[in-house]
């Protein structure tokens, strides 16, 4: 696994934990970048890269140059982008503006400690998911607040199927998110993996309060199931996470 880190000289070891502890090659390049014309004419390939992580300390650009790299970025190349924002209250509306655009890996920490835990969440196979990116910025105004309304559904086990064309597009963070959404509203749901990528035995990791017992996760009153799992219990709504479908 390889990472392309544009640093500031002051954070140029920021991410040398990743090498250290979990064997990522990080290639540095650090200074001071000119990120729109770095990736509309600098850049020639990211083929090797799984990952770019960008300083904004590194970065002259103005806002508008910065949105319109990414948006030169996100058609040339599939490496997941990965933001450190050291100044929040700087650039809030930056960051507004990257997860509006598709980007939600953004390291927002302050301290080592949580700087790391957030770095291991971007580079996981899930990522940060746009509702989690939202709460970190602003969780007063983003955090979920149902209406009350609770639904009764007359069929049962209906089964929806979740599935992407290319890997890292969010399938997986759709899927969780569906099932969530038709659990808050009533529903007696579950999620079922429905690939090769074993992203359900990392889930704990990353979210807080997922109960695993045996080979069954239950959060939020949804249940999360391998296709191997032993559940005889009548669902509302069944999601599979087909993963990647080739062609």
């Amino acid at each position: 696994m390889m990472l392309l880190y544009l640093s500031s000289n002051d954070n140029v070891n920021l991410l040398d934990f990743l090498n250290d502890e979990h064997g990522i090659i990080i290639k540095k390049l650090s200074g001071t970048f000119s990120l729109r014309q770095f990736i509309l004419s600098d850049l020639r390939s990211l083929d090797h890269f799984q990952y770019m992580v960008i300083d904004l300390n590194a970065i002259k650009d103005s806002n508008s140059d910065i949105m319109e790299a990414m948006s030169a970025y996100k058609k040339m190349f599939t490496s997941r982008l990965i933001f450190y924002i050291e100044d929040m209250k700087k650039h809030h509306d930056l960051a507004l503006n990257l997860i509006e655009n598709g980007i939600f890996n953004i390291v927002t920490a302050t301290d080592i400690e949580a700087i790391k835990v957030e770095l291991l969440k971007s580079i996981s196979d899930l990522g940060f998911s746009k509702r989690e990116v939202m709460l970190k910025l602003a969780p007063d105004e983003f955090s979920f607040k149902s209406s009350g309304e609770k639904y009764k559904f007359s069929k049962k086990e209906i089964k929806i199927a979740v599935t992407g064309v290319q890997h890292r597009v969010g399938t997986t963070t759709m899927a969780i998110n569906l099932a969530n959404y038709l659990s808050n509203i009533g529903a007696k749901v579950c999620y079922v993996e429905a690939n090769e990528h074993d992203h359900l035995s990392k889930l704990p990791e990353f979210y807080q309060g997922m109960i695993m017992k045996e080979d069954v996760i239950l959060y939020n009153s949804v249940k999360y199931l391998s296709l191997h799992s032993e559940c005889h219990d009548e669902f509302d709504f069944i999601i599979y996470d087909m993963g990647v479908i080739d062609n």
